[in-house]
């Protein structure tokens, strides 16, 4: 990131006086993003570019929220998209990949708050975030194949719709077909059914 931005430093982790501050080795050249060479893990400009262990997580939420985001919209093309396209399969498969989702943000922060607690290098626990994230989504992937969980789901979500749904549908069109033909064969409409 530091090069990126052009500075010529190296980012570590000190702790100082009981605070943990993000201390730029090193810091030249012209630099008009950092004036000093230590900055509380807190600073705003730290966290922004997510230096240190406030600054990963806040990454690791933004993350999982613009995953969120596009996980959504690509579940819906996909499911229109789909021969046989039903509300319990848009359900399932987003159900289970926002958990997903979920379970690896968690495990990537976990990870980076246990890295940021044995490594100086400020920007060790957002690169290790990023993989070991990853790897956990590409893992849970694997284990909901080999389980079937997502489909397991989406069948327990059509037979709860098929029980709920389904059986208010049938019930409906039943009594319109009693209705109907009691009106084309000149019977009171209704009668015996609600009076």
């Amino acid at each position: 990131m530091l090069k990126d931005l052009g500075i010529n430093a190296k980012a570590v982790t000190k702790n100082i006086g009981g605070k943990v501050f993000v201390v730029f080795e090193d810091l030249s050249g012209n630099n008009n993003i950092f004036k000093d060479t230590k900055y509380l893990v807190s600073n705003p400009k730290i966290v922004d570019l997510a230096i240190g262990r406030i600054g990963v997580n806040k990454a690791i939420v933004g993350g999982a929220r613009l995953t969120f985001a596009l996980y959504i919209p690509i579940n819906i093309l996909t499911t229109i998209l789909e021969d046989k396209a039903t509300l319990s399969t848009f359900i399932g498969t987003t159900a289970t990949d926002l958990v997903k989702i979920g379970i690896s943000s968690l495990v990537a922060a976990v990870i980076a708050k246990g890295i940021a607690g044995i490594t100086t290098a400020a920007g060790g626990p957002f690169a290790i975030a990023i993989i070991v994230g990853v790897a956990t989504a590409y893992k849970l992937d694997q284990l909901d194949s080999q389980f079937g969980i997502t489909e397991k789901l989406i069948a327990k979500l059509d037979e709860i719709s098929d029980s709920t749904i389904g059986e208010f549908a049938r019930k409906w069109w039943e009594l319109d077909a009693i209705l109907e033909w009691q009106a084309i064969n000149g019977q009171n409409v209704g009668e015996g059914v609600f009076y």
